[in-house]
C-alpha cells in the first residue's frame, strides 16, 4: 500500500470513528469488547461517561459482570465461559 492509499484509508477510518462517536453520544450508547483468551476488556469512551467514571484502567470481567442484573449476568457469564 502506497503512502497516498494509506493516508486515504486513515482518513476514512478517522471519519468512521468520528461518526460512531457522534451516534453514540446522540443515542447515549457505548460499547465494550473482550479478548476471550486473556480476558482483556476495552470500554468505549461513552461507556465510561455513561457510568460516570473517569476513563483509565480497563475494568476486570468481574467488574463488568457486576454492572448487569443477576439474570443477565448468569447468561453473559455462561456465554463467556
Amino acid at each position: 500500500m502506497g503512502c497516498t492509499e494509506r493516508k486515504v484509508s486513515e482518513d476514512k477510518l478517522l471519519q468512521s470513528l468520528s461518526l460512531l462517536s457522534i451516534a453514540g453520544n446522540i443515542a447515549k450508547v457505548g460499547g465494550w469488547s473482550m479478548n476471550v483468551v486473556d480476558q482483556d476488556i476495552y470500554w468505549s469512551e461513552k461507556v465510561w461517561d455513561l457510568l460516570g467514571l473517569p476513563s483509565g484502567k480497563e475494568p476486570s470481567l468481574e467488574v463488568v459482570l457486576n454492572l448487569y442484573l443477576p439474570e443477565s449476568r448468569e447468561h453473559l457469564s455462561a456465554a463467556l465461559a
